[in-house]
């Protein structure tokens, strides 16, 4: 160890809390000064640590390390020349209402009618939105062949569910699609849409509909494996106040998600359940490494890397590739000066 640097050994063991008596006395046996010095690197190099490197998921920084989010210089809308954005006008009209002053709303005077009307179209929800009540007769017959009775399916809602494909359709996609509560849900369905519901009940609604749409969720896994190329990611997923994984398999027709407490191989192994020669494209993270007979890593994972690699100590950098620092230094400044447009043709 020297004046000017830590010594790596003692840094690792004090971060591992595996500091020996004769590391600590060795640290502690020098001039008071350089002592001082040293405890500040220590510092620095503990503090450094903490800090979230490029390939950190979003989910595990915590929000006081995250950047500001940039002010947005451009102007609101589209561009000059290009169509603009509004909602559609309605093909319908339901009612019509006609509203005439009696007075001038200033003075109070007597007005002369002009006979010129301006027309403007409102749409909004009904005061009386309630929800259809459908009782279902369903015949029972009996089959002498079978020896038992019959009857047909209704086809307006799941087995056992006193809720119809609509209704069961909007409150997953509220929860699953935007991310609303449970509560939230209930609080919409018994308030504005007048429709009774209970946190319960949806819940288990919700795991009838995933046992009918589990064989759709299958299929899917299986299109990704069969792919001749695959994408992979992963980020931080909350769950009850704890940092678990959302995975995402995909290819240009399929997308398959799914969550885990796991971020290593033992939540790979659930999706590479079976034999498969796809090409994995994928960040540098070292689980997808097992997994993967061909790979390809991801070229804005690379140069977000070589970008982080001015920001390192000359040590540092040395210690991330020491043979082929220069080629990927290179290759960075290779594939920046491709983005730029050509000038001159």
């Amino acid at each position: 160890m020297t004046p000017a640097s830590l010594d790596p050994a003692f840094l690792a063991a004090f971060r591992a809390g595996t500091l020996t008596e004769d590391q600590a006395d060795l640290f502690l046996n020098r001039d008071p000064l350089e002592v001082r010095f040293l405890l500040l690197q220590l510092s620095a190099a503990i503090a450094g640590s903490g800090q979230p490197g490029p390939h950190t998921p979003s989910g595990s920084v915590p929000p006081y390390l995250k950047p500001s989010a940039k002010s947005r210089s451009a102007k609101v809308g589209a561009q000059p020349g290009h169509p603009g954005h509004t909602r559609p006008t309605p093909t319908r009209i339901d009612r019509r209402e006609t509203h005439q002053l009696p007075a001038c709303p200033c003075c109070h005077g007597p007005l002369q009618r002009t006979g010129r009307t301006r027309t403007r179209l409102v749409e909004d929800l009904p005061d009386d939105l309630r929800s259809e009540v459908v009782e279902h007769t369903i015949h029972r017959d009996w089959c002498p062949a079978c020896r038992k009775q019959v009857e047909p399916t209704v086809p307006d809602a799941l087995p056992k569910c006193t809720l119809g494909h609509s209704a069961v359709a909007l409150a997953a996609w509220l929860h699953y699609g935007l991310g609303t509560t449970t509560r939230q849900i209930v609080d919409v369905f018994n308030g504005h849409l007048q429709l009774k519901v209970s946190e319960g009940g949806l819940t288990e609604i919700w795991h009838r509909l995933a046992a009918v749409l589990t064989p759709w969720y299958e299929q899917i896994h299986r299109e990704c494996l069969a792919a001749s190329v695959l994408h992979a990611d992963e980020t931080g997923w909350r769950v009850k106040g704890h940092t678990w994984w959302l995975w995402c398999a995909t290819t240009p027709a399929s997308t398959y998600y799914w969550i885990d407490d796991n971020r290593g191989h033992d939540s790979l192994n659930q999706f590479f359940a079976e034999e498969f020669a796809v090409v994995l494209v994928t960040d540098f993270w070292r689980a997808y490494d097992a997994f993967a007979p061909r790979s390809q890593k991801c070229w804005a994972h690379l140069l977000r890397d070589v970008a982080a690699l001015d920001d390192r100590p000359s040590e540092s950098r040395a210690a991330f590739a020491p043979p082929d620092l220069a080629n990927v230094d290179f290759l960075g400044s290779r594939i920046t000066t491709r983005r730029e447009p050509a000038t001159g043709l």
